[in-house]
């Protein structure tokens, strides 16, 4: 029995993992989560069975993590689990290994953190679930991110976990007196009391002043009725009920700077002409410009865009279509258009691959899908006397697409988005966590506009200044966003704790391998020969 439960230890990690996001959302159990995974594998005898052990139990926990995808595509969890599972066993098996040269305390944390930023770049990346989102309710811990980004917080739960790990390993009277064990206790004692106390004095002396007024439009327009705005009828059902909502919210007193509706808001939107740079055949620009005059105050949207190349005009195939946000002035037209940079694997992106379609239509449920170009800067547009950049959809979960629109000046980051493809799960609190974050390691301020919610005002100190509540709600916000002048450490630096954490494990590892080979190479002792 005692075997059993041994060899549970790494479920129990991924079980305490789980509760610690939403939709749970217990982050104080991340601090003790991985103990038990730690300490699993440096005490199993055999390296192949922590490894496999552990991919199992990282299997059972991105499957449960990602359970929201089963709305789009109900296989998508278990099958997306068997890749991202492997973190799990890796994180295991090399924290077993590099144990035997360095100490626990910057082992686990340096492998974390590699891994972390591998999942978070590797196959165009799907940063889901990084350590640090666990912990966004501790208010002055997480402003360190500044400094070093998400990776500076995970690596601080995962120290406090390597101290958990080393004292379960080491539990009875010997405890107190490993000098390691002491060492690490106080190593992240002082660490994390360090960053509270840096956090503290950031929020206080973070500079803050009235930006932009602006107003966010959240339709709730179920998903089913957005493939369908195709149809004439749909489509001018949709766009009214995003001209009411637009009217109501400016119709009160004061003068606002921007209107902003989410992602896609009419299927098959805009048609472009890149030889003669017009936008023709569609009514929508017509009377986004109209209504925008109307209500004096230009009008940020999400739309697709059909670019048409010279002499493809009965060729559908090989238009360029782009996921994009469009700004209309009522005077000036189309003002500021941005294509989305990083487009989502499978969905936006069909790589060029057998079975892909097929495997794609199969398990998602899709047909006729196509791969959308992707744009190649991140331009920005002003409000106000500030500079203002857009990330659509799940951009919002890339630090470094925050940190290059801070670096191009600009004070707000607007993400639009459509999440109703995913309904009230989970998934709406986690992309709302994540873009909190955004707005520290920048210290930018960050407007959501979402069909379905979560959309709301984050300030340059992670605060939620305003939100429409709810999920799957239809509402109105309108709000003067407060901005910071000035960029951060991780904005110079970027991600080098993550690079440093990579090169120090794939330093310990060449050393490793190193010795091995030096070992066999010498052969065998022999004594008295």
């Amino acid at each position: 029995m005692k075997r059993v439960l041994f060899h549970l230890q790494p479920f129990v990690s991924a079980a305490l993992l789980w509760l610690s996001f939403h939709p749970i959302d217990l982050g104080l159990l991340a601090w003790v989560a991985l103990a038990p995974l730690i300490a699993y594998a440096v005490r199993d005898a055999k390296g192949w069975r922590v490894f496999l052990v552990s991919w199992l139990a990282g299997w059972a926990h991105y499957a449960a993590a990602f359970s929201w995808l089963y709305v789009t595509a109900p296989a998508g969890p278990f099958l997306l689990a068997i890749y991202k599972g492997l973190y799990f066993a890796f994180f295991a098996l090399l924290v077993r290994v590099l144990t035997r040269r360095m100490p626990l305390a910057l082992s686990a944390p340096a492998v974390w953190v590699a891994l972390e930023y591998v999942r978070a770049h590797l196959f165009t990346g799907l940063p889901w679930f990084l350590l640090a989102y666990s912990q966004h309710e501790i208010f002055y811990l997480v402003q360190c991110s500044d400094l070093l980004g998400p990776w500076l917080v995970s690596a601080l739960v995962v120290l406090v976990n390597a101290a958990v790990a080393r004292g379960m390993i080491l539990w009875g009277s010997v405890l107190m007196r490993d000098a390691q064990f002491r060492a690490t206790v106080a190593a992240a004692a002082s660490a994390v009391t360090l960053a509270v106390a840096y956090g503290w004095y950031r929020v206080r002396h973070l500079e803050l002043e009235d930006g932009p007024r602006i107003a966010v439009i959240q339709p709730n327009i179920p998903q089913e009725a957005k493939r369908l705005s195709i149809e004439p009828e749909e489509r001018q059902r949709i766009f009214d009920k995003h001209v009411a909502l637009t009217r109501q919210v400016c119709a009160a007193p004061g003068k606002r700077d921007l209107v902003i509706w989410p992602e896609s808001v009419i299927y098959k939107g805009l048609v472009y002409l890149p030889a003669s740079g017009q936008y023709v055949g569609d009514l929508l620009l017509d009377e986004m410009a109209a209504l925008s005059k109307e209500v004096n105050v230009p009008i940020l949207f999400g739309s697709e865009v059909d670019a048409i190349p010279p002499g493809t005009l009965e060729d559908p195939v090989r238009w360029e279509y782009t996921n994009s946000a469009a700004l209309v002035d009522g005077e000036r037209g189309l003002v500021y258009r941005y294509d989305k940079n990083h487009l989502v694997m499978f969905s936006e992106k069909i790589p060029k691959l057998p079975l892909v379609g097929h495997f794609t239509e199969k398990y998602t449920g899709y047909r006729d899908l196509v791969s959308f170009k992707e744009g190649t800067r991140f331009n920005l547009f002003e409000a106000k006397g500030c500079r203002i950049g857009t990330a659509i959809c799940f951009e919002a979960a890339f630090p470094e697409i925050a940190r290059e629109i801070a670096g191009n000046g600009g004070l707000i980051l607007v993400n639009i988005s459509n999440e109703g493809w995913f309904k009230g799960t989970a998934e709406l609190d986690q992309m709302f966590v994540m873009s909190r974050f955004r707005a520290i390691e920048s210290r930018i301020a960050v407007v959501r506009g979402t069909n379905t919610g979560i959309s709301g005002v984050i300030e340059p100190t992670g605060r939620v200044a305003a939100r429409i509540p709810g999920k799957q709600t239809e509402g109105t916000l309108d709000a003067v966003v407060r901005v910071h002048r000035g960029g951060t450490l991780y904005g110079r630096v970027g991600d080098a704790l993550a690079w440093a954490a990579c090169a120090l494990v794939a330093g310990a590892l060449a050393w490793a391998a190193a010795s091995r080979l030096l070992t066999a190479r010498k052969g065998p002792n022999i004594v008295g020969a």
